[in-house]
């Protein structure tokens, strides 16, 4: 059964509280004495039922039973940001700041709101949205059945060295700072963070067991929350696998994605991996750009096998497409042959059938000699037969 698990980094935030969505806040006006009457938020749904371009955030607050706050996010290219305060009715704007393709557009028509609306909109990572005790925040769900998966780097940084978080989200320079100096791990070269764009999304091994393996495997929103799927393998042994350090380290896995003001849970999906045949696995596939595809019948079959084994002429594998169906993933062209085979993982989470691997050559050994042929991994597996959707998350690896 998969699992939540919260976010834990609270010893990282002792003294750097605004990197973790807390920290000081503004109290703008004096507590209030009596409680209005509650906002009708339907009205307020159907506003949140338009979508476009909010595929990234999507989300309503009721402030002091008075406003109404819609702030959403998406991956349109000229109007990618929306945020609008309303008053108990959605007739009534008081105050919107948005993106357009002339560039940020603001406006407030009531003084009054205008503080309240400029520290919410500034805070979106908190869960007040900075306002602080004196005032009511209150969160309304907006039904999402749609997810967006997040573009994610993985770091090649694979062991936290000393007492490990359970999870970690970071967005700034100094919690990232401090984390790396409490991991005492070696940050990959090529990696470039930009907060203003970026964050590190951690999840941990349970113990310091430097044996076992922990590796995120997507990240998508749906508008509301941040969900980071992960596996974990637990392998005993009773000496350390890790050759570099006698000091006792604990299995991570930490991924660069976009920046996002969104709550992020951690679900284990251990438990919910799907067996598959491997029909075809090779280096050497004609097919030379990446590619992931689902086949589902014989003539979508016969044409993938056709090009992917354009040179030599192959007898096409039988597949009973009545109760099967492939999944096949091609990594591209790759520079030498000491890229090795993807390993993919197959899993169903959320109504969803989720394939995910890695794409990146690790650091090699002064000594270690690699054919210089190009090749073009791939694989091809078979599973049984779903009318569910198929996602696929390629994650490319850097040290």
């Amino acid at each position: 059964m998969s699992k939540a698990r919260s976010i834990t980094l609270i010893y990282l935030c002792a003294n750097i509280l605004s990197g973790c969505g807390g920290g000081n806040t503004s109290n703008l006006s004096t507590p209030i004495k009596s409680t209005p009457a509650p906002i009708e938020t339907n009205a307020f749904l159907t506003i949140a039922k338009d979508t476009s371009c909010a595929d990234l955030q999507n989300r309503l607050f009721v402030i002091d039973q008075q406003y109404v706050l819609s702030e959403k996010l998406g991956t349109c290219s000229d109007a990618r940001y929306r945020q609008t305060l309303f008053g108990k009715t959605p007739e009534n704007v008081v105050c919107s700041n948005a993106d357009s393709i002339a560039g940020p557009r603001y406006n407030c028509s009531d003084p009054s709101a205008a503080a309240i609306f400029k520290q919410a909109i500034e805070h979106l990572d908190y869960p007040d949205l900075g306002l602080g005790p004196n005032h009511q925040i209150q969160q309304i769900i907006v039904p999402a059945d749609a997810e967006t998966n997040l573009r994610i780097t993985a770091l090649g940084a694979s062991l936290f060295y000393g007492k490990a978080p359970i999870n970690a989200v970071i967005k700034d320079d100094k919690l990232w700072t401090q984390f790396v100096e409490l991991g005492k791990f070696t940050v990959p070269q090529k990696l470039n963070l930009d907060f203003a764009s970026d964050m590190v999304i951690g999840s941990f091994f349970a113990s310091p067991n430097n044996c076992s393996q922990h590796q995120i495997l997507k990240v998508s929103t749906n508008g509301q929350k941040i969900t980071a799927q992960f596996h974990e393998r637990s392998i005993v042994s009773l000496t350390s696998c890790d050759k570099t350090s006698p000091q006792a380290s604990t299995p991570m896995s930490l991924v660069r994605a976009p920046r996002l003001a969104l709550p992020v849970d951690f679900v284990e999906i251990s438990g919910q991996k799907i067996g598959f045949d491997v029909i075809e696995k090779t280096s050497n596939s004609m097919i030379q750009t990446p590619r992931a595809l689902v086949v589902k019948d014989q003539a979508a079959w016969s044409t993938l096998w056709q090009e992917h084994n354009a040179v030599i002429n192959r007898p096409l594998p039988t597949i009973d497409f009545s109760k099967k169906m492939l999944i096949a993933v091609f990594t591209g062209s790759k520079p030498n042959g000491c890229y090795g085979d993807p390993e993919i993982t197959v899993w169903r989470y959320n109504k969803r059938i989720n394939v995910s691997y890695l794409d990146g050559q690790p650091p090699l050994a002064p000594e270690t000699l690699c054919t210089m042929a190009i090749v073009s991994p791939a694989q091809i597996m078979m599973i049984d037969r779903s009318d569910e959707s198929v996602d696929f998350t390629t994650i490319p690896i850097i040290y």
